[in-house]
């Protein structure tokens, strides 16, 4: 009988044994686990906060698109002939009545001296411009436009050109009175 007590103490004492090394692994794996679950957690949510700011950056993006377009617009890059200015001039010209209205382009090449007329194009010729050196990279397309208006006419047109979306830079303004064509002067 002792034999049979012995052997199941003994039973015991083994159960018990790898009971608890079995709880104890048990609580080494559940402790392991919550700490990679926590780790997940914590990528989820950095993750999750990279994409709002991606999201932001996508808005940012959008925004610094569009006002690059706007710029484009208000200084046209690698344009060499300001067709698309002297167009606009001349509907606006022609919206506020200014007559005989005359385009004369200079190359935007800055080592060329070479002039383009726009009696070419146009019926009378006009003044040529003096360069200057661009600035902030810019190229400057320089041209001179020559018309017969009033002095109210000369006003609006300044008005409505100065409210363009594209930037017009005017450097000189010459009214010359011309008998023949009163009340209008001739403007360039």
């Amino acid at each position: 009988m002792k034999r049979i007590g012995l052997l199941v103490y003994i039973l015991i004492i083994t159960a018990l044994t790898v009971l608890v090394a079995l709880f104890f692994w048990q609580f080494n794996i559940k402790i392991s686990a919550n700490k990679i679950l926590e780790q997940k957690k914590n990528q989820l949510e950095s993750a999750y906060s990279a994409s709002k700011h991606l999201k932001e950056l996508d808005v940012q993006k959008e925004g610094l698109k569009q006002r690059k377009e706007k710029l484009c617009r208000r200084l046209p890059v690698g344009e060499k002939k300001p067709l698309d200015l002297i167009k606009t001039l001349m509907r606006l010209g022609s919206r506020i009545g200014l007559r005989n209205i005359v385009f004369n382009v200079k190359e935007s090449d800055p080592g060329s001296q070479a002039e383009r007329s726009s009696s070419d194009i146009f019926p009378e010729g006009g003044r040529q411009q003096v360069s200057a050196q661009p600035k902030a990279g810019v190229t400057p397309l320089y041209f001179t436009m020559s018309f017969n208006g009033s002095f109210t006419q000369l006003l609006d047109f300044m008005k409505e050109t100065a409210s363009m979306e594209r930037i017009v830079d005017i450097e000189e303004v010459k009214i010359k009175r011309d008998e023949n064509i009163l009340p209008y002067q001739k403007i360039s």
